[in-house]
């Protein structure tokens, strides 16, 4: 479970069309969701971005890693990458048309809403069969962030990892 390299660009045979400028990204009309520090954008035919101050590459690390790791159905990423003024952080990920679980759910019958529940317990289910890496922690044997394992060390605030190794 080792991080990948960042900036992450994959190869432009991988590449459906061109990746998107940050200018692009910016500008693009198309949000699919905007709220504080995040913004979810498409951009083209071929790319979702989900960018801001509040995105954090580890979700895209992790996507990565479940793509090559597993058969969870993750978006295929292709670049993860920080503006060069390090404020905002980019997901530039693959675009997948259709409907989404929150919009479709109330409009399924029973029937549906237990064949999509028996789906999500499997792919959780080969989450949960992941090797440990020997304790509590992100990509790259890093702390989990979330407010659970925070500490008062501020050259690494989130220590998830360790409380595990001490108990």
């Amino acid at each position: 479970m080792t991080s990948c390299n960042l900036p992450y660009i994959v190869d432009d045979a991988s590449l459906p069309a061109s990746l998107p400028t940050v200018e692009e990204i910016e500008s693009a009309v198309e949000i699919l969701s905007d709220t504080t520090g995040r913004k979810v954008v498409g951009v083209g035919d071929h790319f979702v971005v989900k960018y801001g101050v509040q995105v954090d590459l580890l979700e895209g690390e992790t996507m990565l890693f479940l793509g090559q790791s597993t058969t969870v159905p993750v978006p295929r990423i292709y670049a993860l990458f920080r503006s060069p003024d390090q404020r905002n952080n980019y997901i530039i990920m693959e675009r997948i048309r259709g409907p989404n679980l929150e919009s479709e759910w109330s409009k399924m019958d029973q029937a549906s809403k237990e064949t999509v529940s028996l789906k999500l317990r499997l792919i959780f289910g080969e989450m949960r069969k992941l090797e440990t890496p020997g304790g509590c922690c992100s990509v790259g044997h890093r702390g989990l962030p979330d407010g659970l394992f925070w500490t008062n060390n501020p050259s690494n605030p989130f220590l998830g990892h360790l409380i595990q190794r001490q108990i």
